[in-house]
């Protein structure tokens, strides 16, 4: 019954890298991650993400420090395959105080 378990709890285990679950459950412990496991790959992918997210952040800040653009014209500074991340950027930026609208319907650069 203990290994039935042990298997229902490595397939529903969503937290953690299955090779340090398969080597505690035979007595190893290992702090390292195995960067091959569904959950691994998950955090790496999650990480580049991240990684993307900032740098386009970084180029907007870039562009709008120089001046206030309509969105438009901002997301045509880049390549287009990055138009939808711009656009969600864009919009999350504008929710959390970062950019704001003047009348002209530009962006503007609030704080860092």
């Amino acid at each position: 019954m203990q290994k039935a378990e042990a298997v229902v709890a490595y397939m529903q285990s969503v937290g953690r890298c299955r090779t340090q679950l398969l080597l505690e459950y035979f007595g190893e412990i290992s702090e390292e991650y195995c960067r091959v496991c569904d959950f691994c790959m998950a955090r790496k992918k999650a990480k580049r993400q991240e990684n993307h997210e900032r740098l386009l952040w970084e180029q907007v800040m870039q562009h709008l420090t120089l001046k206030a653009l309509h969105p438009k014209v901002l997301i045509g500074q880049f390549e287009p395959k990055f138009a939808p991340d711009l656009a969600t950027l864009i919009r999350e930026r504008l929710d959390k105080g970062y950019l704001h609208y003047d009348k002209e319907g530009k962006l503007h650069l609030l704080k860092n």
